[in-house]
């Protein structure tokens, strides 16, 4: 654990004997942080405090709660905490998994912990899954389906490798209808992230299905880092160009994607055109200011029941 402290959350070193780790209590949830950015699934323990006059005084600690790569959120004694509120900041890797359809292309699964949602997406092509999880990535392990296709196997086991995300072959049949809850993979993907984390065997997930038929096809991974789409040494960001200096982290996620897997004509459209009518205001007009939050970070602490001031003043100016 100690070694881990040091590698990846900048601790210094202690003692000359036995490797040995710490943080301030005021460092924690940056350490957690840090662990799993890494990778990493942590157990937090908590030392119960010693009520006044116990004639004994041994320590007792209880496990007070988890941090994994997929909800990375700490919420134990959160209210007490001053930290300033993350909620513009990304969304944590989604779970994925990974199967195909043959001619009617890749399916495309995309699990949110603290939505408790699962999100099934149909008719991808080798290269926009291939996008989609160079631009999101993935929290560990990479679920795929026992008979995908070698080649692109071959690809994802390469992209692993260089993320160092940890692999997980599931079979089951796979849904032949419109109903993306149809076939045992799903069900099957659900149970081994249940098993995973340590979640009940009944915890609900709910299933939405998404189709890209409508949809152009997406950009190549090799033009979209040429274009400035995705980070390349050398060539600046065309998302950066795109938006002011100050637009929030989540924004420019969602023009990145959008970018990589454009959406059907129709809404790409309406956007345009509401876009256009928002360039013709005045130059003395005053658009009210919403501050976009993470729904994901939002459910997590209604689920936990318990968040600080930071938190919830976001939330209130949200809604105001």
């Amino acid at each position: 654990c100690a070694v881990l402290l040091v590698q990846f959350a900048g601790l210094n070193p202690m003692g000359s004997a036995l490797p040995r780790a710490g943080c301030p209590v005021v460092n924690l949830r940056r350490t957690l942080q840090d662990l799993t950015d890494a990778g990493y699934s942590v157990v937090i323990m908590e030392e119960k405090p010693i009520p006044w006059g116990a004639k004994n005084r041994k320590k007792d600690r209880y496990i007070a709660g988890f941090a994994t790569p997929a909800s990375p959120i700490y919420v134990h004694d959160m209210s007490l905490s001053t930290s300033s509120s993350d909620l513009s900041s990304l969304d944590q890797p989604p779970i994925v998994g990974i199967a195909s359809l043959s001619v009617r292309g890749f399916l495309l699964y995309e699990l949110s912990l603290d939505t408790r949602s699962c999100k099934v997406m149909e008719g991808m092509t080798e290269e926009a899954i291939l996008a989609h999880l160079t631009a999101a990535r993935c929290s560990p392990p990479l679920y795929l389906h026992t008979d995908l296709p070698p080649a692109l196997s071959q690809r994802l086991s390469g992209m692993a490798s260089h993320y160092h995300w940890r692999i997980a072959t599931l079979p089951g049949s796979l849904s032949t209808t419109t109903d993306a809850a149809a076939g045992s993979f799903l069900l099957n993907l659900l149970d081994a992230v249940r098993l995973d984390l340590d979640l009940p065997p009944a915890e609900p997930f709910a299933v939405a299905q998404t189709t890209t038929e409508a949809r152009p096809r997406p950009l190549y991974l090799t033009t979209a880092a040429q274009v400035g789409v995705l980070p390349k040494d050398g060539i600046p960001s065309l998302i950066d160009s795109l938006v002011p200096g100050k637009a929030e982290a989540l924004v420019k996620a969602f023009l990145r994607r959008w970018l990589l897997h454009p959406p059907p004509p129709e809404i790409a459209t309406h956007l345009r055109a509401a876009l256009e009518q928002v360039a013709l205001l005045e130059p003395s007009a005053v658009l009210p200011s919403f501050r976009v939050l993470s729904a994901a970070k939002i459910a997590r602490f209604v689920t936990a029941g318990e968040a600080n001031i930071a938190v919830l003043s976001d939330v209130h100016a949200a809604l105001q």
